[in-house]
């Protein structure tokens, strides 16, 4: 999936930048919607946070800082994750576990987006 409005793409889960600066979630999983609401209040607040950061970043660092991927083990346990929250066959640990991973997730795609900010300036 490509285009200007993607932050972060997964298998299961990928965030994409709404008009007006919003985000919205999209899962293929039935298991997170529950937590849309808690989860756009946070990427608000970590967009809002995270808004200086933006005038930090080179040209050069923002490329790297949007080519960011997760490493394939992290990646295959997120998949796994995500595929026993759709089934809700998550233990408690592993729910920790994945919302951490969601939350980590989150704050890449809003840095992500930022670089990819400071990128469409430049073009």
């Amino acid at each position: 999936m490509t285009g200007d409005d993607e932050i972060a793409t997964r298998p299961t889960l990928f965030l994409r930048r709404a008009p007006g600066n919003g985000y919205c979630r999209v899962d293929h999983g039935r298991g997170i919607i529950h937590l849309m609401s808690a989860l756009t209040t946070e990427l608000r607040t970590l967009d809002q946070l995270l808004d200086p950061v933006r005038a930090c970043l080179t040209p050069e660092v923002a490329t790297r800082i949007a080519a960011l991927r997760a490493d394939p083990t992290t990646q295959a346990e997120l998949d796994l994750l995500a595929e026993k929250n759709a089934e809700g066959q998550l233990t408690p640990e592993e729910r920790a576990k994945y919302e951490a991973l969601v939350r980590a997730g989150n704050l890449i795609a809003v840095l992500q987006a930022k670089a990819r900010s400071v990128l469409d300036e430049v073009e």
